[in-house]
């Protein structure tokens, strides 16, 4: 609770370190959001589907089969 007492103290008494610490804080944000990077759509080279599927006592053909043509 003195923690809080103190840092509450310190923000009433520096009224302008306060603001400077807020305006600093919110220029570093919009700096960071307006250089980050976005990539909204990736690539995609070609179009893969990975199934992992499970066909007991199926050969491989009626599993292929059975995953391309179902």
């Amino acid at each position: 609770m003195a923690v809080i007492k103190s840092i509450v103290h310190f923000s009433m008494k520096n009224i302008f370190v306060i603001w400077f610490m807020s305006i600093i804080i919110t220029i570093a944000g919009l700096y960071a959001g307006l250089n980050m990077k976005l990539e909204t759509i990736p690539d995609i080279e070609s179009p893969e589907i990975i199934a992992n599927t499970t066909f007991p006592g199926a050969t491989l053909k009626e599993v292929i089969e059975g995953v391309l043509f179902r």
